[in-house]
């Protein structure tokens, strides 16, 4: 890593180039699935993931923001011209400026502060929310027919009552926990429950016999059979208690209160109460943009082994009033340009979707430091005021530093999909 506080020269090199970062900063989720290393084209592996194990649940593609603890265990890697790797975030504290721009650092400071991932979802996710101004935007790449998230309450939620529920839920969770024995296999039981969960009607009877092995003490098949279906009845409940909305390649999301709440939200907009994932793990792949920060767990729908839950912290700032699932799914506008769309224009982030056919380019003019993400297709990123000269496939992601503020994008023998992301 010894060039990145070496010679001025270095950095202006750096500075009038695209940053594309190493695309296989994968992360293991419990709920990942098995498509993401092929989008990438990064030699797909059909065993990578047991049912109830852990899989390449998600990439991320700019990490390079240390306040958040998972973007600083986890930062983007970059390639240099001479062959080092170094770290995103490294790069950005030697030459934050220069890279970013002196406005952008007096803003933001010598960062990224957006996480914007690809997702490969196989299983239900948490319920949970993030703090007011972090919101965030789906993007849906692939999806298996009939997969869907849950965005938003459907009905109005008491807080009092919610959060009697919730408590009483993880309570009932625990006691199930310390019935089986302490040398469980935890996967093995999350494997055994979780397609049970997922069967609305099936009675703890059906899955009872395998787990009553793993009970610590005999007789205690009754008491653990009424702590599942407490448990189950929970599972759906919160469920239940939330827009359904069903995903389609191409649907873009965005997860944030609707305008109609602003006047009286008394903060900036945040994510609505949201459970990516289904419980059928029907399994999609989705380009998800968001500030970097906190994620609040108001209910992990029963995953063993048990992770983090702040249902006090998730509900100081969920909104509890009914929403409806239309009132998150995006049309994109026109920009006056056929290859150019807008979806979301926020505080928080903007993105304009390029589309371009077989051999079409276009070209780009823009004032300050953007990231690119490839949905579809191969592009040839060129310059003839930087020194810029870069492919970027599907699955890849790359900065545009401030002083490449003029380019040209264009596509080979098929159609490209390109998501720009923009901080206003």
């Amino acid at each position: 890593m010894s060039n990145i506080h070496s010679a001025p020269k270095f950095a202006r090199d750096l500075a009038r180039s695209i940053i594309k970062p190493l695309p296989n900063n994968f992360v293991e989720r419990p709920w990942g699935g098995t498509r993401i290393r092929q989008f990438k084209n990064l030699c797909a592996l059909p065993d990578q993931r047991v049912i109830g194990g852990a899989g390449l649940g998600e990439s991320f593609e700019i990490a390079a923001f240390d306040a958040d603890p998972e973007a600083c265990r986890f930062p983007s890697m970059v390639r240099l011209a001479n062959g080092e790797l170094a770290s995103l975030p490294a790069l950005l504290e030697a030459h934050g400026e220069l890279i970013l721009g002196k406005e952008w650092v007096s803003r933001h400071g010598r960062c990224i502060p957006l996480l914007p991932k690809f997702l490969c979802v196989a299983e239900l996710l948490s319920i949970q929310g993030h703090p007011p101004g972090h919101t965030e935007v789906y993007v849906t790449v692939d999806a298996d027919p009939g997969a869907t998230i849950r965005v938003g309450f459907r009905r109005n939620m008491d807080r009092q009552l919610l959060q009697r529920e919730l408590n009483a839920g993880l309570d009932a969770q625990r006691q199930f926990a310390a019935m089986l024995n302490p040398e469980t296999d935890w996967l093995l039981i999350q494997r055994q429950l979780g397609s049970w969960f997922a069967a609305r009607d099936e009675p703890a009877a059906a899955v009872i016999d395998a787990l009553d092995e793993h009970l610590v003490a005999a007789g205690q098949t009754r008491s653990a059979s009424r702590l599942l279906e407490t448990l189950k009845n929970q599972y759906w409940f919160m469920l239940d208690a939330m827009n359904e909305i069903e995903l389609q390649p191409g649907q873009i999301i965005h997860n944030c209160n609707p305008p109609r709440f602003e006047a009286n939200l008394g903060h900036a907009p945040a994510a609505e109460v949201h459970a990516l994932g289904n419980p059928e793990a029907r399994e999609f792949v989705m380009l998800e943009v968001r500030r970097a920060g906190p994620t609040l767990r108001a209910w992990d729908n029963v995953r063993f082994p048990m992770r983090e839950v702040d249902i006090e912290g998730a509900l100081d700032v969920l909104n509890l009033e009914a929403t409806s699932a239309e009132e998150f799914v995006v049309t994109p506008s026109a920009t006056g340009d056929a290859a150019r769309q807008i979806s979301v224009d926020s505080p928080n982030f903007r993105l304009e979707h390029i589309k371009l056919g077989p051999a079409e380019s276009l070209a780009i003019t823009s004032a300050a430091t953007h990231c690119l993400h490839v949905l579809e297709g191969a592009a040839l990123i060129s310059s003839e005021y930087s020194d810029v000269d870069a492919s970027l496939e599907r699955g890849e992601s790359a900065i545009v530093p401030e002083q490449v503020d003029v380019y040209n994008i264009a596509s080979g023998s098929a159609p490209i999909h390109i998501v720009k992301v923009d901080i206003p």
